[in-house]
């Protein structure tokens, strides 16, 4: 049976020539992750990302969805600790669960968990990040992307991930009626982003689909 990004003999295969460096302490916490549902970044996107840092090397990193930790201690250790993460989350027991994982790597000096509701943290956020991570609501793309921009540095790339939501995005035969507005968000975002003659963008059919991001000036 094929998913509806990539068919799924090509998505094995990939996925059985991705090695990556990760600490057995950060594979258990990915595997409790899939073990109890909670979404978190797949193989083939950590690959890209860990692809994405070997040429160029972010010191500062804002996301937004941060679950319970796995993504925001994966690019802490792709990185080596040289980085600082500021990274965001508003369910409170995903929250508990991510403070509990960083102190597990003892990084609080290296990454800043901001709780609640991101709109109003980013009103406090200060200076400029060379790579924001955006997973979290994704109705909410577009708006997030208008309010981060200006805290993306000059050289900076945004990622989006779950761009293509499960194929939805590209088919209306696959859309579930309770996920209507979510698509037509995600498309009137898709179709304004790649339109904008400031950035350069990318949309790639990896994991369920991710899309980068940079201004061309």
């Amino acid at each position: 049976m094929d998913n509806n990004i990539v068919r799924d003999y090509v998505k094995e295969f990939i996925l059985s020539n991705i090695n990556l460096n990760m600490s057995d302490k950060l594979r258990k916490i990915e595997e409790e992750a899939l073990e109890n549902f909670v979404p978190i970044i797949d193989k083939e996107v950590q690959n890209f990302m860990s692809m994405l840092f070997m040429m160029n090397k972010p010191k500062r990193i804002l996301e937004f969805g941060t679950a319970v930790g796995f993504s925001s201690l994966f690019m802490y250790e792709q990185l080596d600790g040289d980085v600082f993460i500021t990274t965001m989350e508003r369910d409170e027991e995903r929250i508990q669960n991510a403070k509990k994982n960083f102190e597990l790597f003892n990084c609080g000096d290296k990454i800043a968990l901001l709780e609640g509701d991101c709109f109003e943290n980013v009103k406090y956020l200060d200076g400029k990040y060379d790579f924001i991570f955006i997973d979290s609501s994704k109705s909410h793309y577009e708006k997030l992307f208008n309010i981060c921009i200006q805290n993306l540095s000059k050289n900076g790339i945004i990622v989006f991930d779950n761009i293509l939501y499960k194929g939805m995005i590209a088919s209306d035969d696959l859309v579930k009626k309770r996920k209507k507005t979510i698509i037509r968000n995600m498309r009137n975002f898709i179709h304004n982003v790649t339109r904008n003659e400031n950035f350069s963008t990318s949309i790639l059919p990896i994991g369920d689909g991710v899309m980068i991001l940079r201004r061309k000036f």
